[in-house]
């Protein structure tokens, strides 16, 4: 194991005198937790490679729910994923979906940085560029924007009717984006 940064450190020591778990470092204080480590490797592995996977974590109060999520998480980021927790509570339970997703995204974070939303649809938006581009048409043509705008309808078209939205967010987005590129 390599040398405990002093940032990570201080972080530490901190979540653990106020009684929460700490965002990163915690391979440094996690004892006996070797064998459900390689399964939550494993298990991202696969999704890696396009399987699918959802777990929910039960337990009483102390019982190590927080830690293994967050254990969960930093396995997640170190190789590569988004990440995002929530905690199930009277004002935010499972059933209220669209509460219950909002709060996923607002909680995304990827390698350490909040806000990995923004760095997933920019990502995104990159990629339809990228395809666009592969198609024929040029960053300098003047139906280069409209051509991103028709690859994100496509895209979610097939989701959902109230993607319709986000449609016209991620479009209107796409704009601005590529209006800021033209203006430099």
């Amino acid at each position: 194991m390599k040398p405990i940064q002093e940032r990570v450190a201080h972080s530490l020591v901190s979540a653990l005198r106020s009684g929460t778990v700490a965002r990163e470092g915690l391979e440094y204080i996690a004892v006996a937790v070797d064998g459900v480590q390689t399964e939550i490797e494993k298990e991202l592995d696969r999704v890696a490679k396009g399987a699918s996977a959802f777990r929910l974590v039960r337990g009483g109060y102390g019982s190590g729910k927080t830690f293994l999520a967050s254990m969960i998480g930093a396995v997640g980021m170190q190789k590569k994923f988004v990440v995002s927790k929530v905690v199930i509570t009277k004002d935010l339970p499972l059933y209220k979906t669209t509460a219950f997703y909002r709060q996923i995204c607002r909680n995304l974070y990827y390698q350490r940085q909040d806000g990995a939303l923004r760095l997933l649809v920019e990502a995104w938006i990159n990629d339809l560029e990228t395809k666009v581009c592969d198609s024929g048409l040029s960053e300098d043509h003047p139906d280069f924007l409209d051509a991103v705008c028709d690859k994100i309808e496509t895209y979610l078209s097939g989701i959902d009717e109230q993607i319709g939205r986000m449609a016209t967010v991620l479009r209107a987005y796409a704009r601005l984006r590529f209006e800021d590129k033209t203006e430099d």
